[in-house]
């Protein structure tokens, strides 16, 4: 027998199976490219993000210093801030500073507008007035909404995780003014190189960074974060107790 004649069954399944698989392929739809999402403009995320902001109930901030720090009376000087904010009329937070050079920290509270302080040295706490109170001007909440209706020439950088959170991290300019709320005096007319991470999902304002002078006393190269979190998380701010 040949060994054509001997092979004949193996090369007929071959030439079977071949055809099978010729048709499978030729039948099976090819995998569709998926069109990418085109990203949004950076006006409508910061239009998107104002409103997410306006909604918010309560949130967690932090506002830290490199190269310099805020001073917001004679001889006082902030460095860092972190706090909890509750809508419409509650705030608490601790500050670190230095006074005429030396370090000082308290704590603040303010309900129904009245604010309190714990002395720098006792602890103990104490009602502040207008007149002596050295963060009379401090309304985290409003200073916020100023920053998202202020920033300008804003565009969108790139996609970026902070922390856990996927932003879209911008870059523009903010006037110098739009920060009193949070620094105090501030020179009316200066320009601020600006950044902000918004987030993609919940549209909140995650961080934004200040870089560059705005008040006459500050140095030329300092730099201003502000993170935010624990959006609209239950939180408790009370009077304290005087003694």
């Amino acid at each position: 027998m040949t060994y054509l004649a001997r092979n004949i069954p193996y090369l007929t399944l071959c030439g079977l199976l071949a055809i099978v698989a010729a048709l499978a392929c030729a039948t099976e739809a090819p995998t569709p490219t998926p069109t990418p999402t085109p990203l949004p403009d950076a006006q409508t995320i910061l239009e998107s993000s104002g409103e997410a902001m306006a909604l918010l109930d309560s949130f967690q901030f932090k506002i830290s210093h490199r190269n310099g720090g805020t001073q917001i009376a004679e001889g006082l000087v902030v460095n860092d801030v972190a706090g909890n904010v509750v809508k419409p009329d509650k705030l608490k937070l601790s500050w670190e500073g230095t006074f005429v050079g030396f370090f000082v920290q308290a704590d603040v509270i303010t309900v129904d507008g009245e604010t309190y302080m714990t002395d720098p040295i006792s602890g103990r706490w104490g009602p502040l007035t207008g007149a002596v109170n050295p963060l009379g001007f401090f309304d985290p909440a409003l200073g916020i909404a100023s920053i998202m209706s202020d920033l300008t020439e804003m565009y969108l950088v790139e996609i970026e995780t902070l922390g856990n959170v996927i932003t879209y991290r911008m870059k523009g300019k903010l006037p110098s003014r739009s920060l009193a709320r949070l620094l105090g005096t501030v020179a009316p007319d200066l320009m601020v190189d600006t950044e902000a991470w918004i987030g993609v999902d919940d549209m909140y304002l995650h961080q934004v960074v200040f870089q560059g002078s705005v008040a006459a006393e500050d140095p030329w190269d300092i730099r201003r974060t502000i993170k935010l979190s624990s959006f609209d998380q239950p939180v408790s701010i009370d009077a304290p107790l005087l003694e």
